[in-house]
């Protein structure tokens, strides 16, 4: 449910709004406000929205407190935040807190945070976490959670595909220039006589409309928001979008070639520059060079060279392992509290 209803909505539901806005129609200004913020947190150690997070930490007390939860995952920084004024203001009970990220970084403003656990995207991020103050006991690499439907080694062997699949993604919010990113392939890319365009619009309908009446007489089909699109993902020869990390683990985990276009800079740049590095994607800084990406992916041997990179680096168990991890800790929380005589 909208947290922001907790809060009879108003100016509060507003600023959510907004703040999906500017990552649909205005990256380049989370972008800036991401790199500020990520300065920010050298010098204060936690976010400009503190006084926010501690208004709001006193009805999130008393959800939890309602509803006698005995672990909170979170995914984001403020989320933290709350849970750790919650803390220190002794509140009663407290239940086991689990960092959850979603991003192969650091997040700004997690330095103000105190969590049981940090589950975190891979191993190379350790370091980071360290330096942002998770302590090295706290942190455990298991991965991004997925849906099992994402679970390529749970599936059965690939059907054979008569034409070459090519599906475009903007995420959740339809973010990014999708429009753009259908005209360079259609017009500059060489592909297949018989490749197949899917594009994923996500929440965006004024997008999905936009698409189909922009006169691409059906080279393209169109999709709007898909409650569960791993089996789209999964036919797909190559999967173009931008680097979000979800997403990003979504296609890397069903094996999809990638290619990283558009990214919203702040955690999506970091995400493409780990992506490649790793040998998961082509990270495509300008459309420019989406004619050569696109040629170079469809090379078999760049191809399976990804999808050998993928099978070995993304942790396809990485939610059952998040829930067993905070099992342990439950069984070794209520056990101290037992010798305690709590």
């Amino acid at each position: 449910f909208d947290p922001f209803s907790m809060f009879g909505g108003g100016w509060m539901s507003l600023l959510g709004t907004l703040y999906n806005k500017e990552i649909v129609y205005a990256p380049r200004t989370f972008g800036m406000v991401y790199w500020s913020a990520d300065g920010f947190r050298n010098l204060f150690k936690s976010s400009p929205v503190s006084f926010l997070t501690r208004r709001i930490s006193k009805k999130v007390g008393a959800y939890i407190e309602a509803n006698r939860f005995d672990t909170v995952f979170l995914t984001h920084p403020l989320t933290c935040e709350i849970t750790t004024h919650l803390k220190r203001r002794d509140f009663h009970p407290m239940p086991l807190t689990v960092f959850v990220a979603t991003d192969y970084t650091c997040e700004p403003f997690l330095d103000a945070c105190e969590c049981d656990a940090y589950v975190i995207a891979h191993e190379d991020n350790i370091g980071e976490y360290e330096r942002h103050g998770a302590p090295r006991s706290k942190i455990y690499p298991l991965g991004i959670p997925l849906r099992q439907s994402f679970n390529k080694d749970s599936q059965g062997a690939e059907e054979k595909k008569d034409s070459f699949g090519v599906v475009i993604a903007g995420g959740y919010f339809g973010s990014g220039k999708i429009i753009q990113i259908v005209d360079t392939l259609l017009s500059k890319c060489i592909l297949p006589k018989d490749a197949e365009i899917t594009v994923m619009t996500g929440m965006n309908n004024k997008l999905k409309e936009k698409l189909e009446k922009h006169g691409y007489h059906d080279r393209i089909k169109v999709c709007g928001y898909i409650d569960d699109p791993a089996p789209i993902i999964g036919s797909a020869d190559v999967f173009i979008s931008k680097a979000g990390g979800i997403s990003s683990t979504e296609a890397a985990s069903l094996r999809a070639p990638i290619v990283h276009v558009d990214t919203i800079p702040g955690c999506e740049t970091i995400n493409a520059k780990f992506f490649e590095q790793k040998n998961m994607s082509i990270f495509v800084r300008s459309l420019k060079q989406l004619p050569e990406a696109i040629e170079k992916v469809q090379e078999e041997e760049t191809r399976q060279s990804m999808k050998e990179a993928m099978r070995v680096i993304i942790k396809n168990n990485a939610v059952v392992e998040t829930v067993d991890l905070a099992e342990r800790l439950l069984t070794l929380t209520t056990t101290r509290g037992d010798n305690n005589g709590d």
